[in-house]
């Protein structure tokens, strides 16, 4: 009996460590959204807003899996996950147009489904290309 219990707490100290491993993997995966390396003040906190509300609406996994209607886009696409992300945008001070808000969605689902450095890396070179066009 008493290895029957060293056995079974010996389980659950592994499925335990198991599921932390995975929670931050995923938040590695995810990032912390914090998009510091975004230049443009207002874009940079549109993306923590949608990063933050999809964090705490817990539905980053959703998001990597689900594919949008490309004849409605994010803008007006109706799920119950889309809908809970929306008004979880929508209890902050940040106002978003519908043009706005869909590319902010584009810009998670990105992250969702390639990861955060991948979508920081892409970013610093497009801002990088953007700001020697300007020169």
């Amino acid at each position: 009996m008493q290895i029957k219990n060293i056995f079974i707490n010996i389980f659950f100290i592994d499925l335990a460590l198991y599921m932390q491993n995975i929670e931050n993997c995923r938040m590695r995966y995810y990032g912390d959204g914090e998009f510091e390396f975004i230049e443009d003040h207002t874009i940079r906190e549109r993306y923590r807003n949608a990063h933050l509300a999809i964090t705490e609406c817990n539905l980053w996994d959703w998001l990597r899996d689900f594919t949008v209607d490309e004849r409605k886009g994010f803008m007006f696409s109706d799920t119950v996950e889309l809908n809970r992300i929306r008004e979880k945008i929508m209890e902050t001070s940040m106002s978003h147009s519908g043009s706005s808000y869909g590319s902010t969605l584009r810009t998670m689902d990105f992250i969702a489904k390639n990861g955060y450095e991948e979508y920081k890396e892409l970013a610093i070179l497009l801002q990088r290309r953007k700001t020697n066009i300007r020169l």
